[in-house]
């Protein structure tokens, strides 16, 4: 991690000590994961994040990029159906459909 990424993993951290539910900072710590390529422990938080938050529209989209590219297909079509569900004129509609009629 650069300097800055170890800080905001840090206070991510941090707020999640003091309140594991805290929706944005699971949500940014996968990011800054997903960023690093540390796919298990993107999943752990974006999951946490819809989790508490399902109807997060954003998150569920992570998800599913980061289930995709790690193999998980039919997990990943659940969070495009959900993310479709909760954002239906998202600029990505278009482009999840395709991903959801390719299987």
């Amino acid at each position: 991690l650069t300097g800055s990424e170890t800080a905001a993993a840090f206070h991510y951290l941090q707020a999640l000590g003091l309140n594991p539910d805290h929706v944005e900072a699971n949500y940014n710590l996968a990011n800054l994961l997903e960023s690093r390529g540390e796919m298990q422990g993107a999943v752990i938080f974006y999951q946490k994040a819809v989790q508490e938050e399902p109807e997060f529209a954003d998150a569920h989209f992570n998800l599913a990029m980061v289930l995709e590219a790690m193999g998980d297909g039919e997990t990943a079509k659940r969070h495009w159906r959900q993310y479709l569900a909760l954002a239906p004129d998202s600029q990505w509609t278009e482009y999840i459909k395709r991903r959801l009629e390719e299987g």
